[in-house]
């Protein structure tokens, strides 16, 4: 009875490590996933002002798109940044989860040792991503404020593009 209890709690810990893969690998890709649309909703808050200029439109119409699209660079950090963190706490999470079931299986352990690093090492793809997203956010802002109140920006940041 003891070698099949044994046997069953092998076969449970093997499904439960798979499943934390499969759920680890979706995990990552949806991180990258997030990010990739955080950065293109904020190129479109810079892209579609620049346009509307270029195509002749009113200067009242692009000062609006300039300004939704301060706010949409901003909404779209907040919401980047929250869905970044609740994807890294369930990266941890599957983590965990494959270290418990890997401890359950000897072999499996020995061939798929986990590795010792330290915890900011294995949050660099996090930083990364949210640095890259609050990046975007600050020059689509800086952008888009440039062209609605030039006197101003010029002369806080005169690096900006004229």
């Amino acid at each position: 009875m003891s070698e099949r209890t044994d046997e069953h709690e092998k076969e449970q810990a093997l499904a439960a490590f798979s499943h934390a893969a499969d759920e680890l690998r979706f995990f990552k890709s949806q991180q990258w996933s997030v990010a990739n649309y955080v950065l293109l909703a904020q190129a479109a808050t810079v892209t579609v002002p620049g346009l509307l200029e270029r195509a002749g439109a009113a200067t009242t119409f692009e000062s609006v798109a300039r300004f939704a699209g301060v706010l949409v660079a901003l909404v779209a950090l907040r919401y980047g940044w929250k869905l970044l963190r609740w994807l890294d706490r369930s990266i941890r999470k599957e983590r965990d989860r494959m270290y418990e079931a890997r401890r359950k299986l000897p072999t499996l352990h020995a061939i798929h040792a986990p590795h010792e690093l330290p915890q900011s090492d294995r949050d660099a793809v996090a930083t990364v991503l949210r640095a890259a997203i609050s990046f975007g956010a600050v020059a689509a802002v800086a952008i888009n404020l440039a062209h609605l109140c030039p006197i101003a920006i010029r002369l806080a940041a005169p690096w900006l593009p004229k």
